[in-house]
């Protein structure tokens, strides 16, 4: 699993990872947004609850062991 971060906040860096998204034809994109401590989740696809919830875990776990 690759986990793309954005270190610093550079709306042309945001538009490159959603643009390798689509180029790479995944079939659903989650992105979280940040915005005065708030926290906005999107998804394109139709993923139920429990399917975002296990991409969450797997991506947790990815960050957790530094991958």
């Amino acid at each position: 699993m690759k986990v793309a971060e954005v270190v610093e906040f550079d709306p042309y860096k945001v538009t490159d990872i959603l643009e390798e998204a689509k180029d790479r034809g995944f079939e659903s994109v989650i992105v979280f947004g940040f915005k005065n401590k708030l926290v906005t989740t999107m998804t394109s696809g139709t993923a139920s609850n429990l399917e975002i919830i296990g991409a969450l875990e797997a991506a947790k776990q990815h960050l957790w062991a530094g991958q």
